[in-house]
Order: structure tokens, then sequence, then C-alpha cells
């Protein structure tokens, strides 16, 4: 009697390449170019079993993945919840396909927080984000806010709970509501880093 054939064996756990790759091939169904451009360009990291719980099948492990992009990208994707839900639904069902594998959390950042270490101070990082909120923010067509923060003073301050980022915009800039709360997103997104860090901005008129 021949015996049936043995069952397919998986690594411990799913690593990034292999993500990577059933990721796109499940987000092909959504022809979604934003989600597939992230999915090749951007950092993929996982951080394995941060969760586990009980199911009929055994014990079942849940993941926590990021995605690190760079900040016109990011622009285009932290912003809009039905790109991030393509996102997270790729990667969900990437994972899905091993046994007894799941997303727990995934988290979208921009690529500049995760190689910096440390307090968010010093004149590297100020140019380095400088440069990343003014792609971010046309990236997202918002050309007059970028002309408004490019004139800005920004100091940023990491505290043990929160990242807290004080703008001072000169009086002369003209400047609309929605152009501050552009800005604030933008200071949202590019700060929170890989540990999705809350960021608190304050926009303050007049020199510092």
């Amino acid at each position: 009697m021949t015996a049936p054939p043995a069952p397919p064996s998986f690594p411990s756990s799913i690593e990034a390449p292999e993500l990577r790759r059933l990721a796109l091939a499940s987000a092909a169904a959504l022809d979604d170019g934003t989600v597939e451009q992230a999915l090749r360009s951007g950092t993929i990291w996982i951080r394995h079993t941060i969760a586990t719980w009980e199911s009929s099948e055994g014990t079942t492990l849940g993941h926590l993945v990021g995605l690190s992009l760079d900040a016109a990208l990011l622009a285009r994707i932290a912003p809009e919840p039905p790109v991030v839900d393509a996102l997270t639904v790729a990667i969900a069902e990437a994972i899905a396909q091993r046994p007894l594998e799941s997303l727990r959390e995934l988290r979208i950042h921009w690529d500049g927080a995760i190689r910096s270490e440390g307090p968010y101070r010093g004149d590297a990082l100020r140019t380095g984000l400088a440069e990343a909120l003014d792609a971010y923010l046309k990236e997202r067509g918002e050309e007059n806010a970028a002309r408004a923060l490019g004139s800005a003073k920004f100091d940023i301050v990491s505290r043990l709970s929160d990242i807290v980022a004080t703008v001072h915009v000169p009086r002369e800039v003209v400047a609309r509501e929605h152009d501050f709360r552009e800005i604030t997103d933008a200071f949202r997104f590019l700060l929170a880093g890989p540990e999705g860090t809350r960021v608190r901005t304050h926009i303050r008129i007049g020199r510092p």
C-alpha cells in the first residue's frame, strides 16, 4: 500500500522575501499600482509571534509586519484608508497561506525614521526631515503647504511616550487652515516611525 504524500513543510515562521513574493501575488488581483509599488520598493520587516491564540487547528502565531517607504510613496498611502486596507489584505492573505500563521498588525512608516536612532535632534536629522516633509506635501499636491513649511522653523522633541513637533510659521506666510492640517498630518506620518509613536504637532504663527 502506497503511503500518502507527506504534507508540505514550512520554516518555523514566514520571512520577508517570501512575504513580499506572496503579497505581490495576492495584490495582483487588486490592480492597484500604488499597492504593488509599495510592496516592491518598500522595506518589509517582521516581528514574529507578538501574539498567539488557540483555534480548532492549533496555536496560531500572530506577526507584526512593518513596511517602510520613502516620503513621497508614504504620502500616497498613509493618509488613504482604502490603500492601507488593500495593503493589509494583501499581506494578511500572504501570511495566511502558511499553516497557523496570521497578520496581527501592519505598520506603515517613513524609511527615514527607521534609520534615525535616539532623540529627534541634530542638523542631519533636521535636513533629512525637512526634505521628507517637502516631498510628502508636494506628492499630496499641497504646494502651498510645502511653501509655508519651507519658510517655517521647527523643533522636534522625543519624549518617553510621544514626539512633540513645534512649528513656527512666519506671519507674512499666507496659509489656510487646510494647509496646517496637511502639515500636521505630514509630521504625524513621518515621525511616528516603526514603533507607531504618537506625534503631537503645535503650529505657532510668528518667529520663535
